[in-house]
């Protein structure tokens, strides 16, 4: 409800309203918006889409619907050269997912699920004022192993703190970049918990520059 009535705030009247928010979150929308949200469906199947998972075609197909609303012509074929950096992105035998909140933990797991992925090592990292303790018991219920790490970020959890949320055996490393070059090799590895800490561990099996251009922010 809270979450529904924030979004809502920014709606204008006689405005396009657009959501593809589903279950109790469309109910908690529909309550605060009435008849002036429309629930846009997903791209279908059969359109070919870069970024994995069912929840990646909800949002496609509201990006099309906005897109639409807002009077361009767009047709399936604009989502072809789409690229999102960090969302279901596989290098290697590496998995980066940005999901740093239960929700989108259990979207992610559901992704893996749906492509026979099997359970596998998890490196994990977040800041702070997140959900941890949902997301731990999310991850434990799912990974061979869990590696708890220190982000690079000012908003960090440090590692052994981090490690007290989950009750199996956890490896404490100091930073993502060791995690990765002591992950057992041959079996994939799902690195998640942090927007941040993705960007650090994409840099690192990328042999980027972290941060990128040496700027750090105090952004979410």
């Amino acid at each position: 409800e809270a979450i529904a009535a924030e979004k809502a705030a920014i709606f204008r009247p006689h405005r396009p309203a657009l959501t593809s928010a589903t279950g109790v979150g469309l109910e908690a929308l529909r309550r605060v918006c009435g008849r002036e949200l429309q629930a846009i469906d997903p791209v279908a199947e059969s359109t070919p889409l870069p970024l994995p998972g069912a929840h990646q075609r909800r949002n496609a197909g509201l990006a099309l619907a906005v897109a639409d609303a807002l009077g361009y012509s767009v047709g399936p074929t604009a989502l072809d050269t789409v690229d999102w950096p960090g969302r279901g992105e596989i290098i290697g035998d590496v998995i980066l997912d940005c999901a740093h909140n239960p929700q989108a933990m259990d979207v992610l797991i559901q992704w893996l699920e749906s492509t026979s992925t099997t359970p596998c090592q998890v490196i994990f990292g977040a800041m702070e004022g997140k959900d941890v303790a949902t997301m731990a018991r999310r991850l434990e219920m799912w990974a061979t192993s869990v590696t708890v790490v220190t982000p690079d970020y000012l908003r960090r959890i440090e590692a052994r703190e981090l490690a007290g949320y989950f009750h199996g055996e956890t490896t404490v490393i100091d930073n993502v970049s060791r995690a990765l070059d002591q992950r057992a090799r041959g079996a994939l590895t799902l690195v998640c918990g942090s927007s941040f800490l993705v960007a650090e561990a994409r840099a690192h099996l990328l042999g980027l520059p972290y941060p990128e251009l040496g700027i750090r922010t105090v952004a979410r």
